[in-house]
């Protein structure tokens, strides 16, 4: 059996691929360049199907209240809103893991990029939730800063997405601060015990996170190009 040190590659050699990741990285853009336009297309498709569900279903509860039935059946209403609620919570989902996949993707490209002695501390040394620890690390070992203001789509997207998963949707044990901050997302309802998700929400969180890979990945690209 080989010795370790017989199974390290050769510095020279480990030199070689890094430099040859740090020219290919060069034309990446981190994710599938569909990835997102796909995704706005299939969000839009969904949202003409539930108009058109709507539609048919409101047309049978006004003919049946224009024949005076006395017990309308608004049974296909119903079961139209909780289609359109589980749609938009798994664009919701989808959405936040495709940003959280691109950001661990971006870290283990960075590390690739660096030689191993200007990284002192690893991603899992740093402190925070899966988002902020792989924001700093691009931070510290880009040498780049990320502003609130870009990050605030995945900001907003993680706390619609965590009250999704973790009390789906529910919203009667928030706290009335917490309650406004949620009520003024644009796209996003508080009206009832549940969050209400609506079509611009999703939209615009696409958008902005496609914006932020986009100047995430353009930085990292910089960072290959020292």
């Amino acid at each position: 059996m080989a010795d370790k040190e017989d199974s390290e590659i050769p510095p020279a050699l480990r030199e070689q691929f890094r430099q040859h990741f740090r020219e290919s990285i060069r034309h990446e853009s981190g994710l599938d360049h569909d990835e997102f336009p796909l995704f706005d297309w299939f969000a839009k498709e969904t949202e003409g199907l539930i108009a058109s569900m709507r539609q048919v279903e409101e047309s049978e509860v006004r003919s049946q209240v224009a024949a005076g039935v006395e017990q309308v059946n608004d049974s296909g209403l119903v079961a139209v809103e909780y289609f359109a609620r589980r749609t938009r919570y798994s664009h919701v989902i989808f959405l936040a893991s495709t940003f959280e996949s691109y950001l661990t993707g971006a870290c283990s490209n960075l590390a690739l990029i660096l030689r191993e002695d200007e990284m002192p501390f690893t991603l899992e040394d740093l402190s925070g939730d899966k988002w902020t620890k792989r924001r700093r690390f691009l931070e510290r070992y880009g040498r780049f800063q990320i502003t609130d203001q870009e990050w605030r789509a995945a900001d907003q997207l993680t706390r619609v997405r965590n009250l999704l998963v973790h009390e789906n949707g529910a919203i009667t044990a928030l706290k009335p601060k917490a309650r406004a901050e949620l009520a003024s997302l644009p796209g996003i309802k508080v009206d009832t015990y549940e969050i209400q998700v609506e079509p611009q929400f999703v939209l615009e969180t696409s958008r902005a996170l496609r914006e932020l890979i986009a100047s995430i990945q353009s930085r990292i690209q910089q960072v290959a190009r020292r």
